[in-house]
């Protein structure tokens, strides 16, 4: 077959050329426009600027090519300004496009690299014939066109923004990257092209990050031979060109530089017939250099089959050159190549540029040159270091970091002294966009495969040869359906039930109730129960939302004001709702850009549902939108934007969901929502459509049209399109009917399955289904069923079911034998005997496969697992505390984690730069706070919660604010004034508070109420005139806790974001004094860094208690106390040092282990203690009772609890390191928690032994101070002697004289006369 190119100006004509001659076609170069309008095959190519081709394309052959291109039938193929040419305009130059869609090219954003050089991941939307798969094509462009147009299929790449990589419609395919080099997948493309298949449906989108970093061979050639040597000498021949390149891109190279290394030093022009011979089997980029000392050389080389040229020691000599060639190519094609040395010391140049094959210094300094070089026109830099070429130690980093710097944007490619992968990574981490080799390719140290595989296990995106690792493609559901309801009830009246099953046979629904209370939570609650059902009930807690998972429902849509406080829940059950608007030309949500906020959710949200608060057809951004939720794994589901059928089809075309309102479903239809993306090969236009029952079995395959669809959805039946009787229901007329349970739709949109119950068989034949009878459980089923229904007198079937105790018997056996078979045959034969027996009894209780089925798939959507505890004891199940020794106790335990800090690090570098509207930014994200709702509560505030709270709440915190208070006031009445004489006068010491405390209480997993007190009230028997009180999202019982406590504000925020407003100040907040309480790992990192601008606490890790007894105490107590502590999270510490002889401590911790297990199973915070106990518990044996004081000293734990029969005080005078001490069985660490007055804030990982508790003491300040009087005389005593005598000593001249100034002898002079000599 013969193509024929339009001869417009391009540099891309002998690479268009040798594509088409590869896939077998002839071609033909024409600027006729009757060879346009008459051509079989029509190639419109474009390499330069809009305006040019533009106007290439006027008169004539602009009128040809538009009545061809409206013709879809005509196979025409547009390239990169060809495709932009369909457009009525661009923004880069002037100029009429064809107006074949209407819009305006757009130019890349700022910030983004310009032009676009290099492999970017193409990712077809929707169905598609010629781009069926994502791939990697090259790119060079500048401009775009933003989305895919209405009646247009085609695919997006990513480049700063989304934007279209191909179009196509009928025959006509337009690419904006380039075929001809973009290797085996694009090849397969336009053999589509050629040759059309039958179009299919594009996976998913995939995350990626835009452009891919590249791999470059180099061929450094000579008289038509590859050679390599060191700096260019002691060259070897390594074979032949156009072979060595074939096997290249069969390795999966991208890209090809060829070097002719003495062009230049000869004087000639570079070997044009190597070129040919390599782009003859070479479909990938070219790059050649060497001998290009004009335009027209370029030209030659351009003919010959390169895409870029690349320029050195001409360019040096004169520089227009490069401008020149950039106007004549376009700066695309213009490769600037740089070869470097390091300078010697005294020189005005860090790198040295080097000329004629490293012959010449030129005194140009390497960063400088290759920055005038953009300035001129470069499109891109070669960058060689000639001290490494050729010597296998790497890329001179530290050159390439200061070239990649000194272009900004423009792309570098690395090149010189590459020996292993690590080294092209190393130059990827200074910012190279490609790594260019020769000698590890060429002498075969290593494979293309090999190095590619390395570089991306480092975490680089590059392109692959086989195309990107697609995700599965879970979207079964085109549509989800809503329904609005007040309190369980539908407002407009009308069965609520029947809707919901309606709606449910096509995928999920979701039931939206902001007003629900008790009965509309039972009516709520069976729907989900029975269909697979969202919802969105407003603001949630982590309870609420987990009941509601708990209880079927397959997700959980919240605001994203909501999001943060629900983050434990798994990923995949939430769905974050953004309400977007538009405004200023952008559309945002949640105070940012749409795709800022899908990001920031993304963490805690497995699907994003965004809302376009204005009826919108802005494709585009549906697109944006698409890509964005693609690029964080996040499932996308839309509304606001589907006004017809056409939307939902265009919308499932990008991998996302349409929500359907009452206003949709009133214009589109429920069967036009579903039946939107489908489409059909068979000319009726039918579907086929495969029937299964409930369990997934398949019985028959029918046929359905849109009119049978539509009846089968709305009546619940099972209904058909037939060539014979037309619209086809099911049983009507034989009675074998079938109630429709759902409809999905296949992968590819051109199938249906209905899922039917049936009432008789599928088959004319009488039988279940038309491919095989029933075989496994399923005819297990039937065959109890009709035994049960007809069992003859005294058969085994009979006996079980009349005969009382025999069935249950027998389950009882058979599961005993299958718990003690052993080989698999032996498990299969005991597992099949006690599903017959199973069965029986589901049988004889009216129970089928489908309702046990149904039992599983609602168990799998619980969030929280029954703990999987056996009612009889099981051998070796039990916890133990793992034995340890005194070398095992580590002394100091990190509070924080790295990335804790570096998150902290980041919040407190917000607040501190943004203040009070950072701080409610990252607080409203973070879910602390809703959108709207004040930081800061008053003591109006506070007193309005605590009189919410119920007498015996309110009586309870009095009585512990009291007991706190009374212990506080007793500590600090311990710390008085005190004065003593000296020589001049008096000192003494005062004690003062500070001014403002802030006080941290946790509001997470179990909001503490208790610290609340434990760390406002000492502030306030402090004396602190200002006490505020942080917590995110406080409740009542936090607020009422911090009132009758004292506190002045609550400060509704928590996390680094509460430290950083109390250490920084932040509008109303002021900053405090001192900061203390504990909190996770991000609020103690936060503390560890302002901990130099303001006083803390401690830094408090994984809370720990250690429990110190002898073998004669009670078991029971024991582990209730260890247990106690374990329940406060998975990192708790709960550790038992025990003495005396070894067998009776063996018999009582075995007695203590005993007791875990025993509470455990009983402890509804099992999950969490359970892995406590596993992970952290610990027990010490120790001879002797100094040696368990030595281990416990050792330890210096947070909680120590004494527990000996005989002489506790004794032992626990000798103990000196701890941060609460717990003496007696009466005196359970739990009373310091809550009940006796010391505070339960103490030291954690070993700091006791340098640092106390929280008390009041933490919140006053001892000040020292001095005083002298009229009648004492500094010349008493030796005190202001001494004083200068020391200063002299340590050199501080000045510090003697302030001193002798005031001795009598003195005589009003500050230096001796020894000192001013």
């Amino acid at each position: 077959m013969e193509v024929v190119i339009c001869a417009a100006p391009s540099n891309n004509a002998a690479s268009m050329a040798a594509l088409f001659k590869r896939q077998g076609c002839t071609v033909r170069f024409t600027e006729d426009p009757a060879d346009v309008s008459a051509a079989s095959f029509l190639v419109v190519p474009g390499v330069g600027e809009f305006g040019s081709a533009a106007e290439w394309f006027s008169g004539p052959r602009y009128d040809a090519v538009v009545r061809r291109l409206k013709d879809p039938s005509k196979p025409t193929l547009c390239v990169c300004i060809g495709l932009q040419l369909l457009l009525d305009s661009s923004e880069e130059a002037e100029g009429k496009g064809f107006g074949i869609i209407p819009g305006r090219v757009k130019g890349f954003p700022q910030g983004v690299r310009v032009p676009q050089q290099g492999w970017n991941l193409v990712q077809p939307v929707g169905q598609c014939m010629y781009a069926q798969s994502a791939g990697h094509a090259f790119f060079s462009n500048s401009f775009y066109v933003p989305a895919i147009p209405a009646g247009w299929g085609g695919a997006l790449a990513l480049h700063g923004v989304s934007f279209v990589g191909c179009l196509e419609r009928g025959r006509i395919l337009a690419c904006q990257f380039h075929p001809e080099i973009s290797g085996s997948w694009a090849s397969g493309i336009i053999r589509r092209w050629l040759t059309p298949v039958v179009p299919v449906r594009a996976a998913p989108m995939v995350k990626h990050s835009g452009l891919a970093r590249r791999v470059i061979a180099c061929l450094d050639c000579h008289e038509g031979k590859v050679v390599k040597g060191t700096k260019f000498q002691n060259l070897r021949d390594c074979g032949d060109p156009a072979a060595l390149a074939k096997m290249y891109e069969q390795g999966g190279v991208d890209e090809l530089t060829i070097l002719d290394i003495s062009a230049t030093h000869e004087g000639r022009a570079n070997a044009l017939e190597t070129i040919r011979a390599v782009r003859a089997v070479f479909s990938l980029p070219i790059t050649v250099g060497g001998g290009v000392r004009s335009v027209a050389d370029a030209e030659a080389l351009l003919q010959a089959g390169a895409d870029k040229v690349g320029v050195n020691s001409a360019a040096v000599k004169r520089p227009e050159l490069i401008t020149e060639l950039a106007k004549a190519l376009g700066r695309q094609c213009v490769v600037l190549a740089i070869d470097a040395r390091k300078a010697e010391p005294g020189s005005d140049v860090d790198y040295d540029v080097v000329v004629r094959g490293g012959r010449d210094k030129t005194g140009k300094d390497a960063a400088r040159w290759a920055a005038e070089g953009v300035r001129l026109g470069a499109g891109e830099i070669l960058l060689t270091c000639w001290d490494r070429d050729g010597t296998g130690e790497g890329y001179d980093c530290e050159l390439t970091g200061s070239v990649v710097k000194a272009v900004g944007d423009i792309p570098v490619i690395a090149s010189g002294g590459c020996k292993t992968p690590h080294h092209m990574v190393e130059a990827f981490d200074v910012g190279a966009e490609a790594a260019l080799a020769a000698s590890i390719f060429h002498d075969g140290v290593l494979s293309i495969p090999d190095v590619k595989r390395v570089i991306a296990e480092a975490g680089v995106e590059l392109r692959s040869s086989t195309g990107p690792k697609m995700v599965e493609d879970t979207s079964v559901f085109t549509v989800v359906t809503e329904v609005k309801l007040k309190n369980g009830v539908l407002p407009a009246g009308g069965d609520l039930e029947e809707l919901v099953k309606k709606y449910a046979r096509v995928g999920e629904v979701l039931l939206a109730d902001n007003e629900v209370l008790d009965a509309g939570k039972t009516t709520l609650k069976r729907l989900i129960d029975r269909y697979r059902c969202q919802v969105q009930l407003g603001h949630l807690e982590v309870g609420d939302a987990t009941a509601w998972l708990n209880a079927g429902a397959t997700q959980v849509v919240v605001a994203a004001d909501n999001l943060q406080a629900l983050s434990e829940l798994p990923r995949d059950r939430l769905v974050c709702e953004l309400t977007a608007h538009f405004a200023d030309g952008k559309w945002t949500a949640f105070g940012a850009p749409i795709c800022d906020s899908i990001k920031a959710v993304s963490a805690v949200a497995g699907t994003v549902l965004v809302r376009f608060a204005h009826n919108t057809h802005d494709f585009e951004e549906c697109c944006r939108i698409a890509r964005t939720a693609a690029s964080v794994d996040v499932k996308l589901i839309v509304s606001g934007c589907i006004q017809r059928a056409q939307d939902v089809a265009a919308i499932d075309g990008l991998g996302v969901t349409s929500l359907l309102d009452d206003e949709v479903l009133a214009t589109v239809g429920l069967c036009g929502a579903v039946s939107a993306p489908l489409h059909s090969d068979r000319v009726d236009g039918m579907w086929p459509t495969v029937v299964c029952d409930e369990t997934g079995k398949a019985l028959g395959l029918a046929y359905s049209s849109q009119r049978s669809l539509q009846h089968a959805i709305e009546h619940g039946v099972g209904a058909y399109e037939s060539r014979n009787r037309g619209l086809w229901v099911k049983g009507l007329t034989s009675g074998n009917t079938q109630e429709l349970l759902a409809v999905r739709v296949d992968c590819d949109r051109d199938a249906i399955q209905f899922r039917v119950r049936s009432q008789g068989p599928f088959c004319h034949r009488n039988i279940d289904g038309c491919f095989n009878p029933s075989s496994g459980l399923r005819a297990l089923e039937q065959t109890v069923r009709s035994r049960i229904e007809s069992a003859p007198q005294g058969s085994y079937t009979a006996k079980l079911l009349t005969k009382e105790g025999l069935l249950s018997a027998k389950l009882v056996e058979e599961a005993q034998e299958l718990a003690d078979a052993k080989d698999p045959q032996h498990v299969a034969e005991e597992a099949a005997d006690l599903l017959y027996f199973a069965m029986v009894r589901m049988q004889q209780a009216g129970v089928g496969i489908e309702d046990v089925e149904r039992v599983l798939d609602k168990r799998a959507l619980k969030v929280t697992r029954r703990p999987g505890s056996a009612k009889v004891a099981l051998p070796g199940d039990k916890v133990k505390l793992v034995r340890k020794r005194i070398t095992d106790v580590k002394q100091r335990r990190c509070a924080v984690s790295e990335k804790a800090m570096d998150a902290a690090r980041e919040i407190l570098a917000q607040v501190q730069a943004g203040g009070e509207e950072a701080l409610v930014r990252i607080a409203t994200k973070l879910g602390d706070i809703q959108e709207g709702q004040p930081v800061v509560l008053d003591r109006d505030a506070m007193k309005a919660a605590w009189e919410s709270l119920a007498e015996a709440d309110r009586a309870v915190l009095e009585r512990s604010a009291a007991r706190i208070k009374r212990f506080a006031q007793a500590q600090k009445a311990g710390l008085e004034k005190m004065s003593i004489p000296i020589e001049v006068g008096k000192a003494g010491h005062d004690v003062k508070s500070v001014e403002i405390a802030g006080c941290y209480a946790p509001g997470g997993r179990y909001p503490l109420p208790s610290t609340v007190l434990m760390t406002a009230v000492p502030a306030k028997v402090a004396g602190c005139k200002d006490v505020w009180v942080a917590t995110p999202h406080p409740s009542p019982l936090m607020l009422g806790a911090a009132f009758v406590a004292g506190a002045d504000h609550v400060l509704a925020v928590g996390g680094a974001q509460a430290i950083a407003a109390l250490a920084y100040g932040a509008g109303p907040v002021p900053a405090v004094d001192v900061i203390v309480g504990p909190g996770n790992q991000y609020v103690t990192a936060a503390k560890q860094l302002v901990s130099g601008l303001v006083k803390i606490d401690m830094l408090a890790g994984p809370s720990e208690l250690l429990v110190l007894a002898d073998p004669k105490q009670n078991p029971s107590l024991v582990a209730a106390d260890l247990l106690a502590q374990a329940e406060h999270d998975v990192q708790a510490a709960p550790i038992l040092v025990t003495f005396g002889d070894k067998a009776d401590c063996e018999t009582f911790v075995a007695a203590v282990e005993d007791q875990l297990e025993q509470q455990l199973c009983a402890l509804p915070t099992e999950d969490v203690a359970r892995v406590a106990v596993r992970d952290n518990g610990q027990v010490f044996f120790c001879a002797t009772e100094d040696e368990a004081v030595q281990v416990t000293d050792l330890f210096a734990p947070e909680h120590l609890e004494v527990l000996v029969k005989e002489g506790s005080d004794r032992v626990a005078n000798k103990l000196q390191h701890y941060g609460g001490l717990f003496v007696g069985e009466l005196c359970a660490e739990v009373l310091g928690d809550y009940a006796a007055g010391p505070n339960h804030t103490l030291p954690t990982g070993g700091t006791a032994r340098s640092v106390g508790g929280l008390s009041v003491f933490t919140f006053l300040r001892v000040r020292t101070w001095m005083q002298s009087r009229p009648e004492m005389r500094a010349g008493d005593g030796h005190m202001v002697s001494d004083a200068a005598a020391l200063a002299d000593l340590e050199g501080l001249k000045a510090h003697a004289a302030s001193a002798r100034l005031r001795l009598p002898q003195s005589n009003g002079h500050a230096f001796s006369p020894e000192a001013r000599a």
